[in-house]
C-alpha cells in the first residue's frame, strides 16, 4: 500500500516537472525610445495569437525596467507592453519548448494634443 502511494507521489512530480520544462520565457528590459531610460512599472503580457484574447501571463517592468514572464506554454502570441504616456508595443513571438528569449522593448513617447483652454476675468 505505502508503496503504491509513493509510486503515485513520483507520477505526480514527474508529470508536473515534464509538463513545466516544455514552457518557454521571455526575459527584458522596458526603455524609453528617445533617452534610453528605464521605464518602471511598464505593463508587459502575452496576447494569444488565434483568438487575439489577453493571457494570464505577464509582469511589471521592476526599477531598472527589467521583466520576466516565465513558464510560457509552446505557442505563437503578441507580446504586448504599454506604459502611459507612450504608443504601445505589439509584437509577435513564437514560443518553442525550453527556450528562453531576451526582447527589450523601446516604448516611444506618445504625444497627447489638448485642446485650448481660455480663461478669462471680470
Amino acid at each position: 500500500m505505502k508503496k503504491m502511494f509513493f509510486n503515485k507521489i513520483v507520477f505526480i512530480f514527474l508529470s508536473i516537472s515534464i509538463c513545466l520544462s516544455n514552457s518557454g520565457k521571455i526575459t527584458g528590459i522596458v526603455t524609453d525610445k528617445e533617452t534610453g531610460a528605464p521605464l518602471v512599472g511598464a505593463n508587459v503580457f502575452l496576447v494569444e495569437m488565434v483568438l487575439d484574447t489577453p493571457t494570464d501571463m505577464g509582469s511589471a517592468s521592476d526599477v531598472d525596467g527589467s521583466y520576466i514572464i516565465p513558464n510560457i506554454p509552446s505557442d505563437r502570441y503578441f507580446l504586448v507592453s504599454f506604459y502611459i504616456g507612450y504608443e504601445s508595443h505589439r509584437e509577435l513571438i513564437k514560443i518553442s519548448p525550453n527556450e528562453e528569449y531576451e526582447k527589450n522593448i523601446a516604448l516611444e513617447p506618445s504625444a497627447i494634443q489638448l485642446e485650448e483652454t481660455k480663461v478669462t476675468a471680470k
